[in-house]
């Protein structure tokens, strides 16, 4: 037999094996649609800058080098607790803000991978500039 997706994309996982026998409605193939990758970053309550629908944002996505700018698309409605995936970089209770963004110029949807973690990066500040 043959396979075939309705929409472009990745497989993300196999559920069966070649020559495994399957029943009617079970997924032999999880794919994740082109179309919908997009990053999120979370902010924590006390952050101080939560930007706005539009707004540039720059990101660092480990191991490439340098900041990438990126749109926001949308902010949410309300904080939530942070997915398990990063929930370990956060306290216990706190609630986190999600803001999606959509990656321009050198950083394309296409270098990220499913799950890659991306930052905000540090701001440096200049001690001799800081003093009065």
């Amino acid at each position: 037999g043959e396979l075939r997706s309705p929409v472009n994309g990745t497989v993300l996982r196999r559920s069966r094996f070649v020559g495994e026998r399957c029943d009617v409605g079970v997924p032999i193939l999880t794919v994740v649609e082109e179309t919908s990758e997009r990053v999120v970053v979370y902010y924590p309550q006390s952050s101080r800058e939560i930007p706005d629908v539009g707004d540039t944002i720059s990101l660092q996505v480990p191991p490439y080098s340098g900041d990438f700018d990126c749109i926001v698309e949308s902010v949410a409605d309300g904080f939530e607790p942070a997915p398990k995936q990063i929930a370990r970089h956060y306290a216990e209770d706190e609630k986190l803000l999600p803001v999606r963004v959509r990656t321009t110029g050198a950083l394309t949807a296409d270098s990220l991978r499913l799950g890659a973690v991306v930052v905000l990066p540090n701001k440096r500040i200049n001690l001799l500039d800081a003093m009065p």
